[in-house]
C-alpha cells in the first residue's frame, strides 16, 4: 500500500514500540503502596487514639475544675484578651464571655479589694526576666444573690520579649476559697474564745514545754500571784519559780497522782518575785498544740487553805493539851475536894467544873489565843450573884487596864476567882445584904508582875484570922502558885478579907509578857 502524502503544515509522527514493564517492578510498588497505606492507617489509629486521649484529659480537667471550683486562665498583656477554661466566669458570679479584659475581671472583683488585686497583677508584670515566681492574690467577689465569697487567683509570665524582657502573656489558675476561709474565721473565733478564757480564768495558767519546762505562755492571774511580768516569765523555766526546783523531781511529782486520764494533780510551793513562798494545788494535763506537745498547767492558790489547815492541826494539838489539862485540873479538884459530905463534895465539884467550862467559853470565842482578864473576872462573879440586879453596881467592881490572858492564866485565874467567890459567899462578903467585893488589877512592868488585889467589905466582921489553912485555901495557892509561879499574900482584917496576889507576866499574858510601855 503506498505511503499516504503528508498533510501540509503538520509533522508526521512516527510511532515507536511500547517498550514491556518488568512484572517484578510492578510487584515491588505494589507492595511500597500497600506498606505506606498499612503506614498511614496506623498514624491515622493512633491520632484518633491520641484525640481520644486527649478528649478524656480534658474532660477530666474539667470535672477535676468544677470539683475544685477552679479555673485556668491565660492572658495576652498586648492585646489585653483573656480566656479561660468553662466556669471561669461562673467562680465571680459572672455570665460567659463577660470577663475577656483585665479591667472586667478587676470590676468583678469585691470594691474593697480591687486596689489589692490590680497592684498584685502590676508587681507580676513587672518582674524582671528570671523572676517567674507565682504571684497570687486573695480576693472577695460579690454574687447575683448578695453572698459574698472568696476566690484565690495566682499565676506566672509565660512569655516575654526576647529583646526588651516585657511580659507579653501570663498563665494561671482561679479557685474558690470560700469554705478555707470560713474555717480559717472560725478558728480565728474559737482561738479568740479561748484566749479570752484563758485569760479570764480566776485561777493561774501556765503552758509549759514538758521536755524544757520551758515557759511558753501564761495568763494575767499568775502574773498577779508571782509579781512578775508576762516577758519576764516567757523568759524562764518553771523551775526557777517552784521551791523544789529539779526537773526530775518536778517531774516525779507531777506522776504523784492521777485524777483522770491524761490529767496529774499535785501540790508545790511556788516562790513570787518578792520571795514570798505560795502554796499552790497543780493539776497538768498534756495536750498536742500545732503538732507539738505542751503542758497546761491550772495552778490554785492554796497559802490560805494551807495556812488554815496548819492552824486547825495547831488548834486541833492545843484543844488536846488543854482537854488533858483540864481533865488533870478536875482530876486534882476532886482529889482535894473533901469528901466527908456527899452533897458538899457534889456542890463544890461542879462549881470548879463550871468555872472551867466559863473559861473555856472565853477562850473558845478567841481561838484559844487567850481571854481578857477583865471578861474572865465578869464571868466568873456573875455566877455568884444571879437574879441579883445590883449585881454589876455597888456589890462588886472590877477596875484594872486591858490585859488579855494566856490559855493556862484564863484558866487558873478563873479557878482563883471561883474559889475566891465561893469563900465569900460561905463566911464573907457574899453571905449577907450589902456586901462588896472589889476585884482590881495593876501592871509592874519594871518588876514584871501583874499585881491582883481582892478586897471584901461589908460582911461578916472577922475577929481574927483562921487558926487552921482551909482547902479553899490550899486549893487557891496551888492553883496560882503551881500553874502560874505566882505569890499569894492574905489579910484577915476586920471589914474583910484582903488577897494580894502577884503574877509574873511573863507566865500570864499572852504573847509571852510584852506590856505596852513596858
Amino acid at each position: 500500500m503506498p505511503d499516504r502524502p503528508d498533510r501540509p503544515g503538520k509533522p508526521r509522527l512516527r510511532r515507536t514500540p511500547k517498550a514491556k514493564r518488568d512484572p517484578a517492578d510492578q510487584g515491588a510498588e505494589l507492595a511500597a503502596a500497600e506498606a505506606a497505606n498499612a503506614a498511614l492507617l496506623q498514624v491515622n489509629a493512633r491520632l484518633a487514639a491520641s484525640r481520644a486521649a486527649l478528649e478524656t484529659s480534658e474532660a477530666q480537667l474539667r470535672l477535676a475544675l468544677d470539683a475544685a471550683r477552679m479555673a485556668t486562665w491565660d492572658w495576652d498583656a498586648m492585646g489585653d484578651r483573656i480566656v479561660g477554661s468553662a466556669g471561669r466566669e461562673a467562680l465571680y458570679g459572672r455570665p460567659p464571655g463577660t470577663l475577656a479584659t483585665r479591667a472586667a475581671v478587676i470590676e468583678a472583683v469585691h470594691p474593697e479589694d480591687r486596689a489589692q488585686a490590680a497592684g498584685t497583677i502590676l508587681r507580676a508584670m513587672a518582674r524582671p526576666p528570671g523572676e517567674e515566681e507565682f504571684d497570687a492574690v486573695e480576693f472577695r467577689v460579690t454574687d447575683p444573690d448578695g453572698r459574698v465569697r472568696w476566690l484565690r487567683s495566682q499565676g506566672r509570665v509565660t512569655r516575654r520579649d526576647p529583646e526588651t524582657g516585657q511580659a507579653l502573656q501570663a498563665a494561671g489558675v482561679t479557685y474558690d476559697i470560700t469554705e478555707r476561709k470560713a474555717a480559717e474565721a472560725a478558728l480565728r473565733e474559737a482561738e479568740a474564745r479561748q484566749r479570752t478564757l484563758f485569760e479570764a480564768a480566776p485561777f493561774g495558767v501556765i503552758v509549759i514545754d514538758p521536755m524544757s519546762h520551758r515557759i511558753l505562755d501564761v495568763n494575767d492571774q499568775v502574773c498577779a500571784d508571782y509579781g512578775y511580768g508576762r516577758e519576764e516569765l516567757l523568759r524562764m523555766s518553771i523551775g526557777e519559780i517552784d521551791v523544789l526546783g529539779e526537773p526530775e523531781l518536778l517531774r516525779e511529782r507531777g506522776r504523784a497522782h492521777a485524777i483522770r486520764p491524761g490529767t496529774q494533780e499535785f501540790e508545790a510551793q511556788h516562790r513570787t518575785k518578792s520571795g514570798a513562798v505560795r502554796d499552790v494545788l497543780v493539776r497538768v494535763r498534756g495536750v498536742r498544740l500545732g503538732g507539738r506537745k505542751v503542758s497546761y498547767g491550772a495552778h490554785f492558790d492554796i497559802t490560805d487553805r494551807k495556812a488554815a489547815e496548819a492552824r486547825l492541826a495547831l488548834l486541833a494539838r492545843e484543844v488536846d493539851h488543854r482537854a488533858k489539862n483540864v481533865l488533870a485540873v478536875v482530876q486534882a479538884a476532886l482529889r482535894l475536894t473533901p469528901k466527908t459530905d456527899p452533897r458538899e463534895f457534889a456542890r463544890a465539884v461542879e462549881g470548879r467544873v463550871m468555872a472551867l467550862a466559863r473559861a473555856h467559853t472565853l477562850l473558845a470565842a478567841a481561838n484559844w489565843s487567850g481571854a481578857p482578864l477583865r471578861a474572865v473576872a465578869e464571868a466568873e462573879l456573875a455566877a455568884f450573884l444571879p437574879g441579883r440586879p445590883e449585881a454589876r453596881g455597888p456589890l462588886v467592881s472590877i477596875e484594872g487596864p486591858e490585859l488579855m490572858l494566856s490559855p493556862a492564866a484564863a484558866q487558873a485565874c478563873s479557878m482563883a476567882l471561883h474559889e475566891l467567890a465561893t469563900n465569900a459567899t460561905k463566911y464573907g462578903a457574899f453571905s449577907v445584904p450589902g456586901g462588896r467585893v472589889a476585884v482590881s488589877w495593876a501592871l509592874d512592868p519594871a518588876a514584871g508582875l501583874c499585881r491582883l488585889r481582892w478586897a471584901e467589905s461589908g460582911g461578916p466582921p472577922i475577929p481574927a484570922p483562921p487558926t487552921r489553912r482551909g482547902f479553899g485555901s490550899r486549893l487557891l495557892a496551888a492553883t496560882l502558885h503551881d500553874q502560874l509561879g505566882g505569890r499569894l499574900e492574905q489579910k484577915w482584917e476586920r471589914p474583910g478579907l484582903i488577897c494580894e496576889i502577884a503574877l509574873p507576866l511573863a507566865r500570864v499574858q499572852a504573847g509571852g509578857g510584852r506590856v505596852p510601855g513596858g
